[in-house]
C-alpha cells in the first residue's frame, strides 16, 4: 500500500456470509409459513378463487426475495473471499480482487465520522461492521469485522492524530 507499514489487517469473518444466509432462510422460512396458513385458511373457509392461489402466492413472493436475498449472498461470499482492510498510520484501505480489483483509500484527515454498528443477527453471530465517512473522499463499509473494538479505537486514534488544524485547513 504504497510503502506504508499496516497497523493491523483485518479480513471479514466468514460469518458475515453464515449471517447473510440465515438472514435469508429466515425471510423464505417466513414468506413460507404466511403461505402454508393462507393455503388452509384458504381451503377451509374460502369457496371463491383457484385452489392454486395461496401456493403460487407464496412461491412468487420466494422467487422476489430470492432473486434480492441471492446477490447479497453472493457479495457477502465475495468480500469473505476477497477482501482485506488494511489500517495504516495514514490512511485506510479496503481491497476487493475479485475479477478486477476495487481499491478504496480514505486518508485520515478527511474522515468525518466513524460508526461501528451490529444488527441483530450480526451480533449473535458475533461480527460488526465499521462505516467510515470521509470529506470529498466518499465512504466506507467495513464488513463481517470478528473483533471490531481494537480496530475501531486504533482507527479513532488515528483520526485524532490527523485532525489537527493544519490538516483542516490542507482538506478544503
Amino acid at each position: 500500500m504504497d510503502g506504508e507499514v499496516p497497523l493491523r489487517t483485518v479480513r471479514p469473518s466468514p460469518r458475515l456470509l453464515v449471517g447473510e444466509v440465515v438472514q435469508a432462510l429466515a425471510v423464505v422460512g417466513v414468506t413460507l409459513a404466511v403461505s402454508a396458513a393462507m393455503t388452509r385458511v384458504g381451503i377451509e373457509f374460502v369457496d371463491e378463487g383457484p385452489p392454486w392461489g395461496p401456493p403460487t402466492f407464496g412461491l412468487g413472493a420466494v422467487t422476489l426475495e430470492l432473486v434480492y436475498l441471492g446477490p447479497r449472498i453472493f457479495l457477502a461470499w465475495v468480500q469473505v473471499q476477497f477482501t482485506d482492510y488494511v489500517l495504516t498510520p495514514n490512511r485506510i484501505y479496503s481491497r476487493t480482487e475479485f475479477f478486477s480489483t476495487d481499491l478504496k483509500v480514505l486518508p485520515y484527515e478527511k474522515v468525518t465520522l466513524l460508526t461501528l454498528r451490529r444488527g441483530f443477527f450480526s451480533r449473535l453471530l458475533g461480527y460488526a461492521e465499521l462505516d467510515v465517512m470521509a470529506y470529498g473522499a466518499g465512504a466506507m463499509r467495513m464488513r463481517g469485522i470478528r473483533d471490531p473494538v481494537p480496530m475501531f479505537d486504533l482507527a479513532r486514534e488515528r483520526i485524532r492524530v490527523h485532525n489537527t488544524a493544519e490538516a483542516i485547513v490542507r482538506s478544503d
